[in-house]
């Protein structure tokens, strides 16, 4: 369940999680645990409605504002983001470094934490 791809959020995702949860929690409380949304972890916005805490995936140079917008509209339903992976590059397009220091900034922004994959 790290990037579900045609899956509901409440059928499927969530519903998976829910158990898996207390499992984790059972062997180590203070785990950080990560729930990846449906559309490849982009659909943050949707599993807002049903929260947990949420990874969002992205390429920079593909996705941009629209994903962004996303973001915003889960934070201001009070979701908890997490960026665990994002690549700065679509294939062979090269690094695309001004949107590499917009997500940055929207980042710092909004006091959201992340990794970035190379």
């Amino acid at each position: 369940m790290n990037e579900p791809n045609e899956a509901s959020w409440s059928d499927n995702v969530k519903r998976y999680a829910e158990p898996v949860i207390p499992a984790i929690r059972n062997i180590d409380p203070d785990g950080l645990v990560i729930v990846g949304t449906p559309t490849w972890s982009q659909d943050v916005d949707t599993a807002a409605a049903d929260p947990l805490t949420y990874a969002i995936h992205f390429y920079v140079c593909t996705h941009g504002q629209s994903l962004r917008d996303k973001v915003s509209v889960a934070l201001s339903q009070g979701a908890a983001i997490f960026s665990t992976e994002f690549g700065l590059s679509s294939g062979d397009d090269g690094a695309c470094e001004d949107e590499t220091t917009t997500w940055l900034n929207f980042f710092d922004n909004n006091n959201i934490s992340w990794a970035n994959k190379r």
